[in-house]
Formats: C-alpha cells, structure tokens, sequence
C-alpha cells in the first residue's frame, strides 16, 4: 500500500503527487475508501524550523477532525444515512424489526446475523431466562452513585463492573458465542437496577 507509482492500469487506484519530493504514489481505493496508513509511506525530509512533532520523515498524515469523512470499521451489524434516514441491522429497516420482532428476537439478530426460528428462539429465551439473576453486589454497585449522576455513566460503569463478575466473556469464539444470552440478560437486569435505584423514580 502506498508504495511509489510505476505505470499501473488497475482503476480501483489512488494517485498521489507529492510536490515536496516530485514522488508519486499509487493507493488502492476498496469499498470506496482508501486505507489511511498507506500514506506513512508519503515521506519528506523536516524542513528547517519545522515542529519537532510533526514527524515528515516519518510519512503523511491524514487529518480528519471529528471523523467527518473517515470508516473506522467495516459493519456487517449497523447500516446508516442520516441523510436519507435509512437505519438498517443486519440488513432489515429498523422499522420493521419495531413493529415486527419482539426485544430478543432483535438482540439475536444482532448477535447471530439472523432472526431466529422458532426452535432456536426458543432456545434463545430459555438461555436469557436462566441468568437473568446479577450478583447481589451490582445493586450496591448501583447505589454508590450520586442521587444525581446521569443514567448514561451509570450504565457505562456498570457494564465495566459486570466483566469482572463474568470473566468468562472473553474474545474466544468459542466462549463468547455461550455469552449472548447472557449479555442480552445482563443488559436488561443492569437497566432495570438503575430504575429501582434512582432517587427521582
């Protein structure tokens, strides 16, 4: 990626002139971006007088201030346009999965890639039932907070606290695809603690 251009006839490319260097660089263009440490290769010497932290010799950067235009990831999860107020998961509109599949049915898509049958939902609902008891300590967890902090940070923490009760969610493909129900559980249970511990409900 990112390497000094010879003649290339592949059209899925980006060509970049460095009027610094008079080098020219070819940059592959996939899914309609560009891979944004290709240009680490785009290199000139330091200039003098020029900011230490600005590292030239070490390659361009790409600034994007506030991510207004730049993908972190790839999402086989989430489609969105504000623009066109388009929301899709999994490939179905939000409305749909609103009007048409229940909570879990809708946390198992997200989990597994696709509404479930019958069977496995009912599988599913079974899994989420059988834990959805928490360790007595997240309610004190809860009530730790101030009577005012907002119900976000307190859902933010107490899903940092909840992977120390359950090490066993780990990245493990293996381990984690058992930990579905659990976190769709966990997530309900954790929601309905913050409500029976705030002061104002």
């Amino acid at each position: 990626m990112g390497q000094p251009s010879q003649a290339n006839s592949n059209p899925d490319t980006l060509t970049v002139h460095d009027n610094r260097t008079g080098k020219t660089y070819t940059i592959p263009i996939e899914d309609n971006a560009i891979p944004a440490a290709a240009f680490k290769a785009i290199k000139a010497p330091t200039k003098p007088g020029e900011r230490p932290e600005n590292e030239t010799e070490k390659g361009l950067r790409v600034q994007d201030k506030g991510f207004l235009n730049t993908a972190v990831i790839r999402s086989q999860i989430t489609y969105i346009d504000g623009e066109a107020g388009v929301l899709r998961y999994r490939g179905y509109p939000i409305e749909q999965l609103a009007e048409s599949s229940s909570h879990l049915e809708s946390a198992y898509l997200l989990i597994y890639g696709s509404l479930p049958t019958k069977r496995q939902f009912e599988h599913f609902e079974t899994e989420v039932l059988r834990h959805q008891v928490m360790h007595a300590d997240a309610e004190t967890f809860f009530r730790s907070f101030r009577y005012d902090a907002h119900p976000m940070s307190m859902l933010a923490s107490a899903f940092a606290m909840l992977g120390s009760y359950y090490p066993q969610a780990n990245p493990s493909l293996q381990v984690s695809d058992g930990e579905g129900p659990n976190f769709t559980v966990y997530i309900t249970s954790t929601r309905g603690l913050y409500y029976r511990s705030d002061p104002h409900g």
